[in-house]
C-alpha cells in the first residue's frame, strides 16, 4: 500500500493502517506526473501495490501551476506510462521542459545555489537536519524521514508560535487570489487523471482520493472570495467528489478544516496541518484486508 501525494500528505503513517505495508511516497510541490512517474518504478520492479491513496491538493488540475518542479528527475517514467495511457504529455506540460537542457538551466539557478550553501553548512557541524542517524523519536527536532517515508517536521516549525501560523495563513490566502490565473479546472489535467485512476482500477488496485484541509482562515478567505474568474477550493472539491463517485472510491478528507474538525491550532503553517489532525482524518479509514 502506498500514498501519492505533496508535502500536505507527508504525516500519513504506517500505523493509520495496521497489517498493511505501507509507504508514503509524497514529494514537495507533486503533481500528477510524479504520482504516475513513482507508480512506474513499482511496475518496473514487479511490486505493483494493491491500495494506493492519491493525494489531490486543490492546485492539481491548474495549467498555471505546470513549472519545473522536481517530478522532471522522473522524465522518463513519466513519459512511459503517457505513452502507455494513450495521451499526448505535451499536452500537460511544455515540451521544452521534457528536454535534458531543463536540468542545465537549473544547476544555474539560485535556488539551487542556496540548496548546495545549505549542504555544505551543514556538514561543517554535527548531526545536523539532512544528517542520516537511527531513532526511535516520531518528533526529532532535527526532523527527518520515518521508515516508511512519512515526515518528521524540525523543532523549529512544530514549536511555531500560534499567532505567527494564523497571521501568516491571511497573507497566504491574498497571494493565491492576487493576480489569480487559475481560471479553470483544466480539462487535460483533468482527463489525464480519470485516465490514470481508470488504469489503476483496470489492474484490480484499490483507490482512495485524499484531501488535505487547509488552515481555517486561508480557507474562509478563499472559499469566500468574490472572484468569479478564479477557481475555489469548494469548486476543485466538488469536481474530485463528482470523479470518485463516477469511479466509486472513496474520498478520505475535505479541504475545508470544517469537515475535518481540523482546528487553527492543528496546522503549522496555511497549508500544511499537524498530526493530531491527519489523525483524527485517518481514524475511521478502513481498507480491504
Amino acid at each position: 500500500m502506498i500514498i501519492l501525494g505533496s508535502s500536505r500528505a507527508m504525516l500519513v503513517r504506517s500505523y493509520h493502517f495496521p497489517g498493511k505495508t505501507f509507504f508514503n511516497h509524497s514529494v514537495n510541490s507533486a503533481r500528477m506526473e510524479s504520482y504516475r512517474s513513482i507508480y512506474k518504478l513499482y511496475r518496473e520492479n514487479n511490486h505493483t501495490p494493491s491500495i494506493v491513496v492519491l493525494g489531490l491538493d486543490s492546485w492539481i488540475f491548474d495549467r498555471d501551476d505546470m513549472q519545473p518542479k522536481g517530478w522532471l528527475s522522473l522524465r522518463l517514467k513519466f513519459l512511459e506510462i503517457a505513452k502507455r495511457l494513450g495521451i499526448d504529455p505535451d499536452l500537460y506540460f511544455d515540451p521544452i521542459l521534457s528536454t535534458n537542457s531543463s536540468k542545465l538551466l537549473q544547476l544555474f539557478s539560485l535556488q539551487y545555489l542556496q540548496e548546495i550553501v545549505n549542504i555544505v553548512t551543514r556538514k561543517m557541524n554535527s548531526r545536523k537536519i539532512g544528517d542520516y542517524f537511527a531513532t526511535n523519536e516520531i518528533n526529532h527536532p532535527l526532523g527527518g524521514k520515518r521508515s516508511d517515508g512519512s515526515h518528521v517536521y524540525t523543532a523549529e516549525v512544530v514549536n511555531k508560535p500560534q499567532e505567527m501560523v494564523d497571521l501568516a495563513a491571511i497573507p497566504r490566502a491574498k497571494k493565491t487570489l492576487t493576480g489569480c490565473k487559475y481560471h479553470e479546472i483544466d480539462p487535460n489535467l483533468a482527463g489525464f487523471l480519470r485516465k490514470f485512476i481508470g488504469f489503476l482500477k483496470s489492474k484490480q488496485i484499490e483507490i482512495f482520493l485524499f484531501l488535505t484541509p487547509y488552515h481555517p482562515l486561508t480557507y474562509k478567505l478563499i472559499s469566500q472570495a468574490n472572484l468569479p474568474e478564479c477557481v475555489t477550493y469548494n469548486e476543485v472539491e466538488a469536481y474530485i467528489q463528482k470523479m470518485a463517485k463516477e469511479f466509486n472510491i472513496a474520498v478520505i478528507g475535505s479541504y475545508d478544516p470544517a469537515i475535518s474538525q481540523c482546528s487553527s491550532h492543528e496546522f503549522y503553517d496555511s497549508i500544511h496541518p499537524k498530526q493530531s489532525c491527519i489523525d483524527r482524518i485517518f481514524s475511521n479509514v478502513t481498507v480491504s484486508p
